[in-house]
């Protein structure tokens, strides 16, 4: 079997049966195509998050428990393995609250949020409060984020990002539809 959009005629998988055991959920700003190599081996399903890959992104952002949320009805219910790297790792914990899995394979997945050092210092802060004061411009902003920034940010389209940063300083997801 190949890449088929599902049922709700916005996300992409890859399958080789219709009644996969082990579903691979990727990580931020990837595709299903990172588990090329192993997924052969099982009877599985390779989703692409909506908004990565071959997938249409949502209107809205979406936190990690949302996407479990809406990824849950899209999972067949043969599914009794799900493995998820890094973003989608966070998205499995939340479906495996959801759904009772077999087993629940994590790679690399940040579960737990990080306390700031409030007297840390940071060129990013820097440059943020100089944008602020109107002493650098919103696109000189823009271009330092685009040359130093992660390689996940800079994969991310406008509605990922403006979901992951407001996800990192809150941990929820962006509260308003952006257009």
């Amino acid at each position: 079997m190949a890449y088929k959009v599902l049922s709700d005629d916005i996300t992409f998988a890859n399958t080789n049966s219709d009644n996969p055991k082990v579903c691979f959920l990727h990580g931020w700003g990837m595709s299903g195509k990172d588990f090329n190599k192993i997924e052969k081996s099982f009877d599985f399903i390779t989703l692409d998050i909506p908004g990565f890959g071959k997938s249409v992104p949502f209107t809205t952002s979406f936190s990690p428990k949302k996407y479990a949320e809406y990824l849950d009805n899209l999972i067949p219910e043969s599914v009794e393995i799900i493995v998820g790297h890094s973003f989608g790792g966070r998205i499995a914990v939340h479906l495996s609250q959801l759904r009772d899995f077999k087993k629940l394979v994590l790679i690399a997945s940040p579960l737990i949020k990080k306390k700031n050092q409030k007297n840390q210092f940071s060129f990013y802060k820097l440059y943020k409060a100089l944008n602020k004061i109107n002493l650098i411009s919103d696109d000189l902003l823009d271009q330092i984020k685009d040359k130093y920034g992660s390689k996940d940010y800079r994969n991310a389209n406008k509605i990922l990002l403006h979901n992951l940063g407001y996800n990192v300083l809150f941990g929820q997801p962006y509260p308003i539809l952006l257009n």
